[in-house]
């Protein structure tokens, strides 16, 4: 009896778990056949949606309440195990290739009595047509871990690793094209729609068109991680692809199939920038799922022309904008678009450093870094200025300035 009530003490007290680094580290009880190679020549894709990314784990007792976000190791686990397994692994995106999709969803739990997480995961391979070839559910858990991100980890990958041994498994049975070279199709970009169902928006920015052939300038961080990415425009979504990016700069070029009525001036040089204190607007599409579908125009100055700390690409200005005027473009009276939006100050962080909050410390992307980006990317746009009228600027703004929807 009392080597059992040391033994439930130890137990309670919490244990260790060790962090996962790679996939050989996770112990399963399905053993990989013999025959195969590792890792094989296939690609392979994963998907986990945002229900499960953005998923909470809560309870309460007698004596504390928890929370816990074990999404985000979900994807962890994935990054971990996954290449271990294929010459090329990563998560679905628009340029990732695959021979195989595995759609993953889980459900997450903690036993506040024992101290017990665990995970059920579901893994349903595809084929590149959307084909279901193999499903599996598998289980893990882990009793007295300390720190809950470690723990969650771990059983992630437990259950991924078993449920991949288990696919690895069948198909070599099928004696499949496992080893098969990667082709020129799995390169190309997949139907999301056949993959993935009907998919919804699951986010909104703003962009605007830069020359007639329909392509548009946005900020990076609306499209970076879209599976498909829209454009709306009278009314009408437009697909619309990737040409460049920078995650360095907050920019990316789109290419829609269309072609625009009016598209935006883009100073040619320095001389032609703003000035501080200069007049300027804002269009966009701020919290485009509940507001009109029309764009909305805000009004302000160039309050610095450096951004946060100095950043020389950046430019600050004072005219409001909300969630979803991100990629929109801030234009002078002439109609020239002087900056691309990007970011605001964030309140919380100013409450917490300074004890204060401060009101319409906005940033945009200069048109110098504008310009670099474009010419690198060998993108073209005009400069072609209006008459100083803000009434003329304003109708020619709402005429260029796109919706963008993102769907992951």
């Amino acid at each position: 009896m009392r080597y059992l009530i040391i033994a439930l003490a130890l137990l309670l007290a919490g244990c260790e778990v060790a962090p996962v680094k790679d996939a050989a580290s996770v112990q399963v009880s399905t053993k990989l056949d013999s025959s195969l190679t590792l890792p094989v020549a296939a690609p392979l894709a994963y998907y986990i949606s945002r229900e499960d990314l953005q998923r909470e784990v809560n309870g309460a007792d007698g004596y504390s309440r928890w929370k816990f976000y074990p999404g985000p190791f979900f994807k962890k686990a994935a990054d971990i195990v996954y290449p271990d397994f294929f010459s090329v692994a990563g998560p679905l995106a628009e340029d990732q290739s695959f021979r195989y999709l595995v759609k993953l969803s889980s459900e997450a739990g903690y036993s506040n009595l024992w101290g017990t997480y665990k995970v059920t995961v579901t893994a349903s391979y595809l084929d590149r047509q959307g084909n279901e070839v193999f499903k599996t559910t598998t289980e893990a858990s882990v009793t007295g871990a300390n720190l809950w991100q470690e723990a969650y980890t771990s059983i992630y990958a437990e259950a991924l690793k078993e449920s991949t041994h288990r696919f690895l498994n069948h198909m070599a049975g099928l004696n499949s094209d496992l080893q098969q070279p990667i082709s020129d199709e799995e390169r190309q970009t997949a139907d999301f729609d056949k993959l993935l169902g009907e998919m919804k928006p699951a986010g909104n920015g703003t962009g605007f068109f830069i020359n007639s052939s329909g392509q548009l300038l946005t900020a990076a961080h609306v499209v970076n991680e879209c599976l498909k990415t829209e454009v709306r425009y009278n009314g009408q979504n437009y697909p619309a692809n990737r040409v460049a990016l920078s995650r360095v700069l907050d920019l990316a070029v789109l290419q829609a199939d269309l072609q625009p009525a009016r598209f935006a001036s883009i100073p040619a040089n320095a001389s032609d920038d703003v000035a501080l204190g200069q007049s300027v607007f804002v269009t966009g599409y701020p919290l485009g799922s509940i507001m009109a579908d029309y764009p909305s125009l805000t009004m302000g100055n160039i309050s610095s022309l450096g951004g946060l700390k100095g950043a020389l690409a950046n430019l600050q200005f004072s005219a409001p904008v909300q969630p979803g005027n991100s990629g929109g473009p801030l234009i002078d009276y002439r109609g020239n678009a002087v900056g691309v939006v990007t970011s605001s100050l964030n309140q919380s962080m100013m409450l917490a450093k300074t004890g204060t909050t401060s009101q319409n410390v906005n940033f945009a992307v200069s048109a110098e870094y504008m310009r670099r980006f474009l010419d690198h990317s060998h993108v073209q746009y005009r400069y072609k200025p209006l008459k100083k009228s803000l009434e003329a600027a304003s109708d020619a703004a709402v005429k260029f300035t796109v919706q963008i929807l993102c769907y992951q």
